[in-house]
């Protein structure tokens, strides 16, 4: 029931009171009262949430016309890593893992040779 709902048996009651039981009239001044007070209570939910949240807006409207497509991303090489060290000694052309700090057949040091 609304506050509304609260005043108007509030007032029956004490209306009623006047003309034939008047303990009617106090129970008719807590009733008003306590509309009075759901009427604020209510007052202040729907200053804050009175109206629903618009859903996000996803897809603007196309007015019966297709929509364009958005063009595709550009493709990207994949990205070369370049080893920290040379992978073939530059003087002898040894072989080596990459994590030698001098060639191991002629000794030439690859520390010079980092990027």
């Amino acid at each position: 029931m609304g506050s509304t709902g609260y005043y108007i048996i509030g007032i029956i009651c004490i209306i009623i009171s006047i003309f034939a039981f008047w303990p009617l009239f106090f129970v008719g001044i807590a009733l008003i009262v306590y509309g009075y007070k759901k009427g604020k209570e209510q007052k202040k939910y729907l200053a804050y949430g009175y109206y629903p949240a618009q859903p996000p807006v996803t897809q603007p409207y196309s007015y019966g016309y297709p929509q364009p497509t958005p063009p595709p991303p550009p493709i990207t090489p994949p990205r070369q890593t370049i080893p920290p060290y040379p992978l073939v000694c530059p003087n002898c052309g040894q072989r080596l893992s990459g994590r030698e700090r001098y060639c191991p057949n002629c000794g030439t040091d690859l520390s010079s040779y980092r990027r």
